[in-house]
């Protein structure tokens, strides 16, 4: 792949596509596909912090769907478990030496399910 086929994705907002403080992201498996499907198709999940949601985006880096969870505060990381339900690490905030708590954001990892409203 060369710097002529990168695909820009999303701008600054609220929005479908936009962000406000994207952080973590991963390629993850469409949980439409077909299970004999070659070669498996996939999405980019991106964590977006601010906004509170993980969005999707296809190969060329079309808006597929966010996900929301009322327990979804300040995404920074996410990943697939082998079910194909995401797991997203939400931020925790910092310690009194403003030391991110990453180790305790780690444990608290909680999944979501891709296909839910």
């Amino acid at each position: 792949m060369s710097l002529e086929d990168a695909v820009k994705i999303g701008r600054e907002g609220e929005g479908e596509g936009q962000f406000l403080w994207p952080n973590g992201l991963a390629f993850i498996r469409n949980h439409r596909e077909e299970a004999d499907e070659n070669p498996p198709s996939s999405l980019l999940a991106v964590t977006d912090f601010n906004n509170n949601r993980v969005q999707t985006f296809d190969r060329k880096g079309h808006f597929v769907r966010d996900v929301r969870s009322a327990s979804l505060r300040g995404p920074t990381d996410v990943c697939q478990l082998a079910d194909r339900r995401l797991c997203v690490v939400p931020y925790l905030g910092v310690n009194r030496r403003d030391e991110p708590l990453v180790g305790a954001a780690i444990a608290c990892l909680f999944p979501v399910a891709l296909d839910a409203p």
